[in-house]
């Protein structure tokens, strides 16, 4: 029993000081998992309408619809769960320097993680294309998969290297 509770407070201890970041991600995935969805439908009409001869551009208008998708979802789920940061419990006011501070580091971290996935995207769903093994949604799906990993890897080392949840 005594052992039951250690390893309970042992959990609670390790979620409050990782909850920022637990948060953080599963915004990144719900985002993800959206975007995903539209990236592939995408994949699968482009190729069905134009055909399966521009495999590149496909890959460049899938990467685009999931941009579309994943950027203001993002943004509505981190406000909505870090909102308390940014705005005085007393005072009510809003707490610019925190806001602009915070994008600063949203923007550095997601431009380097971006630049990853974009073009990890990119050439590996193009590759898929070419090689013609999977329907085209299949190729969007695995290459997005094996893209985020990489991205995922990135963001969590840039928001530990640029502290945006400093405790």
């Amino acid at each position: 029993m005594e052992r039951e509770i250690n390893n309970t407070y042992k959990l609670q201890c390790l979620y409050r000081r990782y909850k920022d970041i637990i948060f953080f991600n599963k915004n990144i995935i719900l985002s993800g998992l959206a975007s995903l969805v539209v990236g592939s439908l995408i994949t699968q009409l482009y190729a069905l309408h134009y055909g399966y001869t521009n495999n590149f551009t496909n890959s460049v208008v899938s990467l685009a619809a999931e941009y579309s998708v994943f950027f203001p979802l993002f943004a509505f789920l981190y406000y909505r769960d870090n909102k308390f940061r940014y705005v005085d419990s007393v005072t009510g006011k809003r707490k610019g320097d925190i806001i602009k501070t915070d994008v600063k580091k949203l923007i550095a971290t997601f431009s380097v993680s971006e630049m990853i996935y974009s073009s990890s995207k990119v050439i590996i769903g193009y590759q898929m294309l070419q090689m013609a093994f999977l329907a085209p949604y299949q190729a969007a799906v695995a290459s997005t998969m094996m893209s985020w990993i990489l991205s995922a890897a990135s963001i969590n080392i840039m928001i530990k290297v640029l502290k945006l949840f400093k405790r």
